[in-house]
């Protein structure tokens, strides 16, 4: 039986949006200067971690981030999954964070984050947690025995460490809420 590498999740070091407070989703914003080196940071984190594959996000900012790391780690292919990729905060996209309340249909507050839970086009944390679920399975199949580093996105990988724990997507977010930009996570 083979045995399964070990998994790192990472969010994407901080873009122009996430600077101005603006939820992103699935915008293609790049990195700031502090995102380049948050994520030069982390590649420097992750040198002793046997990191073999990495795959990200197509979003822009998370590739950019997966590039800087792999050139530190000496990783020469970044493998791209689109499952990876934000939720879809629908009409939301594009507007101040500070401005969930006004927008959104229903959200939640948790500690001192808001999070959108329904409005016109936004896609639920139930599907993105089925989603998350779903492309761990996966990568965890094609890379049977591999050490991975998986570049996404702060809801997505909360998501996905509920799912590896059996959690509900409240749960999760109430456990892993306001991941950092670049802050690394063993699975």
């Amino acid at each position: 039986m083979l045995k399964l590498g070990k998994i790192y999740l990472i969010r994407h070091g901080e873009d122009e949006d996430n600077a101005r407070g603006i939820l992103n989703g699935n915008r293609n914003k790049p990195l700031t200067k502090l995102g380049i080196s948050q994520a030069k940071e982390a590649g420097d984190k992750l040198k002793n971690k046997k990191i073999e594959v990495i795959v990200s996000s197509p979003l822009r900012r998370a590739k950019q981030t997966a590039t800087i790391i792999a050139k530190a780690l000496g990783i020469k292919k970044i493998y791209l999954e689109a499952d990876l990729r934000e939720r879809d905060f629908g009409v939301l996209t594009g507007k101040l964070v500070k401005d969930i309340p006004l927008y959104a249909e229903e959200y939640i507050r948790i500690n001192s984050s808001l999070y959108l839970t329904k409005g016109k086009g936004v896609e639920s944390f139930l599907a993105t947690l089925k989603r998350a679920k779903s492309i761990l399975k996966k990568l965890k199949k094609a890379y049977i025995g591999k050490n991975l580093l998986l570049v996404s996105h702060g809801d997505l990988c909360c998501m996905m460490l509920a799912g590896e724990r059996g959690m509900s997507w409240k749960r999760g977010l109430e456990k892993w809420d306001g991941i950092k930009n670049a802050q690394i996570i063993k699975l």
